[in-house]
């Protein structure tokens, strides 16, 4: 979203590339969540201070664009089974959350900043990649 962001230039590039070879990019209610939150804050604790009218287009956009991988049943179980089983612990549920919709919903990949953090994933056949292996 930042395009002053060193990342913002590939993360778009790696987007349009899989957009135009007809890939099927989704997103979760907690991306929705999570955008919300640093969208709206204030620049003083590490926001972007907008307005929520303006974060709410933006999820419009986004949805115009991507598929929204809604909470539906099934995920919440599956997110309980991966963290138990990975023993994750702290912040890290919160991707645990991620990757439960990204498989309750299809995905076999997701693409992520993260690579590191979603390499415990490839135990339950999601593959993580990153932006810059999108060629």
């Amino acid at each position: 979203m930042d395009p002053d962001d060193p990342d913002h230039g590939i993360v778009v590039q790696s987007l349009n590339l899989l957009l135009v070879r007809d890939h099927v990019i989704g997103f979760t209610p907690q991306v929705c969540r999570e955008l919300w939150s640093v969208a709206t804050r204030p620049r003083s604790v590490n926001g972007f201070e907008l307005e929520p009218e303006f974060v709410d287009q933006i999820i419009t956009d986004l949805q115009e664009s991507f598929a929204l991988w809604d909470d539906v049943p099934g995920i919440a179980s599956r997110w309980r089974d991966m963290v138990v089983a990975l023993k994750i612990k702290g912040i890290q549920v919160h991707d645990a959350n991620h990757a439960a919709a990204a498989l309750k919903h299809g995905a076999t990949h997701v693409l992520t900043l993260d690579q590191k953090d979603f390499e415990r994933y490839r135990r339950f056949a999601l593959e993580p990649i990153s932006p810059r292996d999108v060629t």
